[in-house]
């Protein structure tokens, strides 16, 4: 069985680059068209990728957590016969053919998400290829710029996000729905609580390319937010994992 695979891009005012450069790892990425773009108000769409995408621009700002919320259940909406989401921040990008490769995998009973993107920190903790994560990382879970999930559990989540009045992150309150961050966190803390589990690539098959993340907690791209072991933008994610499970 070959997994249908949707993906969402989630971007914000920046240099216009950025976009581009995500969409053409996705093409790489082997990735099906059309990509879903999320861009809060004032992000550059440049006419390069407009054929390959889809805009949905919000009128007002949803700041990096309702908007990367809003992702997930709209490409629900809006690919109705995908078996999974991919939702990508604009500042990664994938491996080649890691679509192709995602789509040859069957994904376990119990999976909530897969991590594409694997952080270094999980170095040593896994075996090599699609891996269970040890589930006392998941209330600090670092991997949001690249999740993959399966459509069942994506509409779990989309509803524990409605439901559960998440806080901002694991340990803080923001009273303004729009500075809610922590997605890194949010994700984590409810496919545990939702009973799922965590899977993550290693090698990872993406990477984040700038200093500072778009994730909403405006930290430091720094040990913890650097690929585990990615091999390059054009080596074949199917080289990559040759060998691993």
């Amino acid at each position: 069985m070959t997994l249908s695979i949707a993906t969402a891009v989630t971007t914000a005012p920046r240099e216009e680059y950025w976009l581009s450069r995500c969409v053409s790892g996705l093409i790489r990425a082997s990735l099906p068209e059309p990509y879903f773009v999320f861009a809060e108000p004032d992000s550059l769409i440049t006419e390069s990728v407009l054929p390959h995408v889809i805009v949905r621009q919000h009128r007002e700002r949803m700041g990096a957590w309702r908007n990367w919320v809003a992702a997930l259940d709209e490409t629900l909406q809006l690919a109705p016969s995908a078996d999974a989401v991919l939702v990508v921040q604009d500042d990664t990008l994938l491996c080649r053919d890691a679509g192709t490769w995602l789509a040859s995998r069957s994904l376990p009973p119990q999976c909530g998400c897969v991590s594409v993107y694997t952080s270094r920190g999980y170095s040593g903790y896994c075996g090599r290829g699609l891996q269970r994560l040890p589930s006392r990382f998941y209330g600090d879970f670092w991997g949001a710029c690249a999740l993959l999930f399966p459509r069942a559990s994506a509409r779990l989540i989309v509803r524990y996000a409605a439901e559960a009045g998440w806080r901002g992150h694991a340990t803080v309150t923001l009273a303004d729905p729009r500075e809610k961050r922590g997605i890194d966190a949010f994700v984590g803390t409810a496919v545990q609580s939702l009973g799922c589990e965590i899977w993550i690539c290693n090698p990872s098959l993406a990477r984040h390319d700038v200093e500072h993340s778009t994730l909403g907690h405006g930290q430091s791209t720094g040990y913890r937010r650097r690929a585990l072991d990615y091999r390059g933008d054009d080596v074949s994610a199917f080289a990559v994992m040759e060998g691993t499970p």
